[in-house]
């Protein structure tokens, strides 16, 4: 009888796992498809920037500061209620980013390829000019995406 018990189980275990993954892959699959549609960003003629937005004090001041990786294709989009001239630090950051300076829908100045810099950072980086958006992005993702000052981008924000 033990036999039979154990022949049982190797026969239906496995039967049971292909089909609790393939549940779970489904329901993963539906939740993204719908998830992606209330995704906020960016669009440079037909390329798409999936962005967070930072919209409050203590967003701006976090920043992508203290996290080791920016997923490929994203960014983190700072939203400012008046357009003045801003600057940037790369304080506690672990990756290289490039800074898209953004005033409305055009880009009005791009940094690139910034180099990571400790709790305490020897440099500044200034919009030079009026913005009120700021994109931060993954370093060499402005060039690949070929980012260009006068340049106009497409937002979705909710």
């Amino acid at each position: 009888m033990k036999y039979y018990k154990a022949k049982y189980l190797f026969f239906i275990l496995p039967i049971i796992t292909i089909i609790l993954s393939l549940a779970f892959w489904l329901n993963t699959e539906s939740v993204e498809t719908n998830t992606n549609q209330n995704v906020p960003y960016i669009k440079y003629n037909d390329k798409i920037i999936k962005v967070e937005v930072a919209d409050e004090f203590e967003e701006w001041r976090q920043g992508l500061s203290d996290r080791e990786s920016l997923p490929a294709g994203q960014g983190l989009l700072f939203i400012f209620p008046q357009s003045q001239e801003r600057s940037f630090w790369m304080k506690n950051m672990r990756f290289p980013i490039d800074i898209v300076w953004l005033l409305d829908n055009e880009i009005v100045k791009i940094h690139t390829n910034l180099p990571p810099e400790g709790n305490e950072p020897k440099n500044y980086y200034y919009s030079g000019t009026r913005i009120n958006r700021v994109l931060e992005i993954n370093a060499g993702y402005a060039d690949e995406l070929g980012l260009k000052v006068g340049e106009r981008v497409e937002y979705r924000l909710q």
